[in-house]
């Protein structure tokens, strides 16, 4: 099993161009579609392939069980606050994040990355 390393690794450095750093690992969805299909390119596994060949039946266990606790979480929390407008905008955010989640790991974690760095400022100017 992969245990996820790689994945959080292309997260942390998602933001460093190929130009910049020439030996930076390829995107775990190049790996992938290499390994399992033999083919150059992007192919990304479902969540639950991509749970698998991280931490196997286990990973997809527990990683579904936090995946699903934490999206009632969420709903519950931004649902009392609608009225808000940096509420509305997270929530819209979210529903994308959840979106894309149905793919593998490094999509949606890769987003909630960016949306981390780009909108914390954006949601703070919403809420004053």
């Amino acid at each position: 099993f992969r245990l996820g390393y790689e994945t959080l690794f292309q997260s942390l450095t998602i933001f460093v161009p190929h130009a910049i750093w020439a030996e930076k690992p390829e995107p775990i969805s190049v790996v992938f579609s290499e390994e399992m299909y033999g083919l150059n390119g992007g192919i990304s596994p479902t969540i639950l392939g991509d749970l698998y060949w991280n931490f196997g039946y286990f990973g997809i266990t527990l990683g579904m069980l936090i995946i699903g606790a934490t999206v009632q979480i969420i709903y519950n929390s931004l649902k009392k606050y609608l009225d808000r407008p940096s509420v509305i905008f997270v929530y819209a955010h979210m529903f994308l994040f959840f979106t894309v989640l149905v793919s593998a790991i490094p999509g949606p974690l890769n987003d909630l990355v960016m949306k981390t760095i780009f909108f914390v400022p954006i949601v703070y100017w919403l809420s004053v």
